[in-house]
């Protein structure tokens, strides 16, 4: 338990908060509502649609709805024509999963339509509108209501969390890469790369929180005030991204220099320490109420300013990897500092406005 922070302990207990209340509440409104001893659809679809993550919850329903409906008409069909048993559930599963696929690319529609349709199939049909699909029903609307109207998050405070965590992950990288070029150490480049890998992967968490944050700011009675700010913030997100799989881009290049090199490399990694403080002042530019743009604007561009001089540094090493390294230091300096230059320019018009 060490290593947790307060801000993710406290996301995890509340998680689990939320998909507990959820499920006991599916549970017990399934059986009031729909009259049935056992509604264990309920509380799955309730788990289901609160999930543990960032991603937006309408999406999630609706994967599973699509899901659910490739799942009864084939399960409805494939009953009525051979019945129940072993080869028919292999057969409309291995169908539904098939069919799912050419609908839609979502992995939770296309993992619910397997999963149904060998429930639908194992029980012999249960009709065209079968009851587990208005226990579904039930679940997703109890997680609504507890999001949206009883465990709303803030919106803003949501993102800003987003933010850092993504912001924070990449800096530790970059610190990582930037001791293995320093040492040439070959072990902790290699370990730099691998988790830029996954770094790259999560990127995209990003723009689900963004998009979280409005779809609550717009649905939450309570969060109403919020929407004009998670519609600015959003707008941050793609630049942000894009920021993001740069640094990890520079991170594999660099790593690649230092596992291949016996030699250190001092100005490339004081280059890649720059960049680290550079995003660490966007935290501060996009995230903080009470920044001053213009200072703290400047003192990102004076960060990737001096990453650009110090990867430009000439040194020995004319090697295609060292050069490749200058290039991506380069390249993100570049992209940073037009976001800064944007993020300036549009606070100037907005106060001459």
């Amino acid at each position: 338990m060490s290593h947790l922070t307060s801000s993710r302990l406290r996301r995890i207990l509340a998680a689990g908060l939320q998909a507990g209340t959820a499920a006991g509440l599916a549970w017990f409104l399934g059986g009031i509502v729909l009259g049935t001893d056992s509604p264990i659809y309920a509380p799955v679809a309730a788990v289901v649609v609160i999930g543990a993550g960032f991603d937006r919850r309408i999406d999630k329903v609706t994967a599973m709805l699509k899901g659910m409906a490739i799942a009864i008409v084939l399960s409805e069909i494939g009953v009525s024509l051979a019945g129940s048993g072993p080869i028919q559930i292999a057969a409309v599963t291995g169908l539904a999963i098939i069919v799912a696929r050419f609908v839609t690319d979502d992995l939770l529609a296309v993992a619910y339509a397997g999963l149904n349709a060998a429930i639908l199939v194992a029980l012999g049909g249960e009709g065209w509108l079968p009851d587990r699909a208005l226990e579904a029903l039930v679940g997703a609307g109890v997680a609504y209501a507890l999001i949206y109207l009883v465990f709303p998050p803030r919106p803003r405070n949501h993102v800003r969390g987003a933010i850092r965590r993504q912001i924070e992950t990449a800096r530790d990288n970059l610190g990582l890469v930037a001791d293995a070029l320093r040492s040439a150490d070959s072990e902790a480049a290699s370990g730099a790369e691998s988790r830029s890998e996954q770094i790259d992967r999560n990127v995209g968490s990003l723009i689900d929180a963004f998009e979280f944050s409005h779809e609550v700011s717009r649905l939450s009675p309570w969060r109403r005030r919020d929407l004009s700010s998670t519609i600015g913030l959003r707008d941050h997100a793609r630049r942000l991204q894009s920021v993001l799989r740069d640094s990890t881009v520079l991170v594999r290049v660099a790593s690649r220099l230092a596992a291949g090199s016996d030699d250190a490399h001092e100005h490339l990694a004081d280059a890649v320490e720059k960049h680290s403080d550079a995003l660490k002042g966007i935290v501060e530019t996009i995230g903080d109420d009470d920044a001053d743009l213009a200072d703290s604007t400047k003192a990102v561009r004076q960060d990737v300013d001096e990453a650009r001089s110090l990867g430009r540094t000439v040194c020995g090493d004319t090697s295609r990897r060292h050069n490749a390294v200058v290039e991506e230091i380069v390249s993100l300096a570049d992209e940073i500092e037009s976001w800064m230059v944007e993020l300036q320019e549009g606070e100037t018009a907005r106060a001459r406005a």
